[in-house]
């Protein structure tokens, strides 16, 4: 994909339903953004968690199946309010275990997050907004502080999920996968690269909703909104910077995936994406089955840049690049395009979302205004070089 549809800045979300009769309004995503910690990471509220207590790493037991899918109490009236909900807590190793922190850098921005650890020969899991559009990942494992890069095996945008494979032997102590039900008022306790602070840190809450629905939307404009549906909403805090961490039980075993956290309320939330619902994606790219919406390898690159403006014709194009898929069609700067494998997008989000769909190398009819005349041709698209 091209510079206008591969920016790695991260998710602000909104989400819809409410909490204890308290509309929620406003919710981020959880990377970091490095290079707009004032406008979109980094809140005044939002200050670094205590350093993280770092004793010796015991043994790790091996994960085990994903559970099947949450599901809310049989009793819609059972919600106990939460208990024992505390802010900051000491990171023990059962904490950091299996937990890495994630850095990764695109064309224009850079962004960290954290990840977790699945196997012990290198798949690590992290929300897609961590790393969306960067060319360049590293990992550093929160245990030993040992640096790798990684590389993207696959990922789902629609479900907020990347699966990477560390480049390099390095010692990797997997997470213990929780496959107990997910119930309200469970302990819950969120360890993450909170603030791109560069260690771990923990804050410790409760379950407070199952089965809520969050719309993710990449805080440049270039990012295309998500709805993440059956996410658990918690009471522990998180900051940017903990998405694609783990959400850990009392018996220190995941059962989510953070990925995004309220802003702007003196109530603040978390929310996780049950880890059998990653777990699922994660199965789907090791199978090698991109159907629905997994893409395994490369996005498809077609070019060019798009303006950020809304148009009711369609996407507005500021530059095409010499030898581009898109200049071999025949598109020019200043062109609007109209349609693209049968979609009509009318903005850079909307031609994500279609990108995202295609493999690259994949031949794809477009349509253009230039001049009030239409134009049609076909394209190839290439691979792209960014995430």
């Amino acid at each position: 994909m091209d510079a206008s549809t591969d920016s790695p800045q991260e998710p602000t979300v909104s989400l819809t339903p409410s909490r204890r009769g308290v509309p929620l309004t406003l919710v981020l995503g959880l990377a970091v953004a490095c290079n707009a910690i004032t406008a979109v990471a980094v809140a005044p509220r939002l200050m670094p968690r205590p350093p993280a207590v770092a004793p010796s790493t015991p043994g790790v037991s091996p994960p085990r199946p994903p559970s099947s899918p949450i599901t809310v109490p049989s009793s819609p009236s059972y919600r106990p309010r939460p208990v024992e909900t505390e802010a900051n807590v000491p990171t023990s190793d059962r904490f950091k275990r299996g937990v890495v922190l994630i850095a990764a850098e695109g064309p224009s921005v850079s962004s960290a997050g954290t990840g977790i650890v699945l196997t012990a020969d290198g798949l690590i899991m992290t929300n897609y907004h961590v790393v969306r559009s960067s060319d360049t990942i590293r990992v550093t494992v929160a245990s030993t502080g040992r640096t790798v890069t990684a590389r993207m095996v696959g990922r789902d945008a629609k479900r907020d999920v990347a699966l990477l494979r560390v480049s390099t032997r390095v010692a990797l102590e997997p997470v213990t996968i929780d496959t107990d039900e997910v119930r309200i008022a469970d302990t819950v306790f969120v360890s993450g690269n909170a603030n791109g602070q560069g260690f771990v840190s923990t804050t410790k809450g409760n379950v407070m909703e199952l089965n809520q629905f969050v719309r993710v939307k990449g805080s440049g404009p270039n990012d295309p909104e998500e709805d993440l549906e059956g996410v658990i909403q918690s009471s522990a805090d998180a900051y940017p910077g903990d998405s694609g961490g783990p959400t850990f039980d009392a018996d220190a075993e995941v059962l989510g995936m953070t990925t995004a956290g309220t802003t702007g309320t003196s109530d603040r939330s978390s929310f996780a994406i049950p880890i059998a619902t990653a777990l699922q994606v994660v199965d789907q790219i090791k199978a090698g089955d991109e159907s629905g919406t997994v893409v395994i390898g490369p996005k498809s690159y077609l070019g060019i840049v798009v303006s950020d403006t809304t148009s009711r014709d369609g996407v507005h194009l500021t530059q095409v690049l010499d030898g581009s898929p898109a200049a071999r069609a025949g598109l020019r700067p200043g062109d609007v395009l109209t349609g693209i494998h049968g979609h009509s997008p009318k903005t850079r989000g909307q031609l994500s979302d279609v990108l995202d769909m295609l493999e690259p190398g994949s031949q794809v009819d477009v349509e253009w205004l230039r001049s009030g005349g239409i134009h049609k041709g076909q394209l190839t698209t290439a691979p792209s070089s960014v995430n």
